[in-house]
């Protein structure tokens, strides 16, 4: 879980950070304030097929209709199944 240290840096201060998993899942992070919730999901890369999906798949699982992303330093974005694939650089922007 390297990125955490670099992720819980960036997250505004007015919301509140939680990390969750979902069963035997992999974790996720999410950021809850009084009106807004977002879950994200942090990777160096997702260049190949199968780091990808294991990135994704514990948000694939949550079925609420909050924001879901996923940031990492791949420069392309993307979405898949509603899942915000971001250059982390673009999202601190």
């Amino acid at each position: 879980m390297e990125e955490l240290p670099g992720f819980i840096q960036v997250i505004p201060f007015h919301y509140d950070r939680a990390l969750g998993r979902l069963n035997a899942m992999r974790n996720y992070f999410l950021w809850n304030s009084c009106v807004d919730r977002e879950y994200y999901q942090v990777a160096y890369t997702v260049n190949d097929e199968k780091t990808l999906n294991r990135e994704i798949s514990s948000l694939r699982k949550i079925k609420d209709t909050y924001p879901k992303y996923l940031l990492t330093t791949d420069f392309d974005s993307a979405n898949i199944d509603g899942i915000r694939k971001i250059n982390v650089i673009d999202w601190l922007l």
